[in-house]
């Protein structure tokens, strides 16, 4: 298992974060039982970064939130072998609030600079009432449960699959991308919810980070099959993933189907 960074007391007091459902017209979503196992997955001692800020302009403009960290100085060796050396890549990491127990799954964008290594994350912890899903965190539940200046752990799982996380302006200058590519909307989910306008740069993260969440689900899911696998499935029932969440630092709260036993 990773190590131990920061205190992992679980008593600071509980974030609300309501249960949701994942937009049509961006269905960023991944089962709880990938994210489960994401979490739990010993591939790496666990790292402390720093949070020096939270969602860009194109992250919000895209429609997703995430936390901005930065690596403390330190060895690199722990992380190097799970990590592209491009300058800039992509990573399935999972992450531990500063003073709780349990780690969430996220999917980073990973930059290299002079001065460290630099995170954008996105995490998913915002289940559906089922208990089945869960969707990325929103920006007030991560301001609130990752504070500016707090130290968090992150331990790094696997490069996903882009040479680079970078947007190249040829490739937005050439791209043929309408202002917004969502899928049509049948009448009854257009009167609930207006498909956005977005740039060419908001769908080309829109792109990615769909493509990247399906990266996670199927390293993690419960339909691989992996004989190397340095983890187990974690097929959790309703009260479980209340639990996990919970000790990750989330209250959720809503409408919710608790099985009972």
């Amino acid at each position: 298992m990773g190590g131990v960074i920061s205190s992992c007391a679980d008593n600071s007091a509980l974030v609300g974060c309501p249960t949701g459902r994942a937009s049509h017209s961006f269905p960023l979503r991944v089962s709880v039982e990938a994210a489960r196992a994401a979490a739990a997955a010993a591939m790496g001692s666990a790292m402390p970064a720093l949070v020096v800020g939270y969602s860009t302009a194109l992250t919000k403009e895209a429609g997703a939130a995430s936390i901005r960290l930065q690596l403390k100085p330190g060895p690199k060796a722990s992380y190097r072998s799970n990590l592209s050396s491009a300058a800039a890549s992509c990573a399935t990491i999972s992450l531990r609030a500063e003073g709780r127990l349990g780690f969430l799954a996220g999917i980073a964008s990973v930059i290299r600079k002079e001065d460290g290594l630099f995170l954008e994350v996105v995490v998913f912890g915002r289940p559906n009432e089922l208990l089945q899903e869960l969707m990325p965190l929103d920006e007030s539940v991560l301001e609130s449960l990752y504070r500016l200046g707090a130290i968090v752990d992150v331990r790094f799982l696997r490069s996903l699959p882009w040479e680079t996380a970078e947007l190249q302006e040829e490739e937005l200058r050439t791209a043929d991308v309408p202002p917004n590519r969502a899928r049509a909307l049948d009448p009854a989910e257009a009167a609930s919810e207006a498909a956005p306008t977005r740039s060419a740069k908001a769908e080309w993260l829109v792109e990615r980070l769909l493509s990247l969440a399906s990266t996670l689900e199927s390293q993690f899911g419960t339909s691989r099959h992996d004989s190397e696998a340095t983890y187990e499935g974690c097929e959790l029932d309703s009260e479980g993933v209340v639990s996990w969440l919970r000790e990750a630092g989330l209250q959720i709260t809503g409408n919710m189907f608790i099985e009972t036993r």
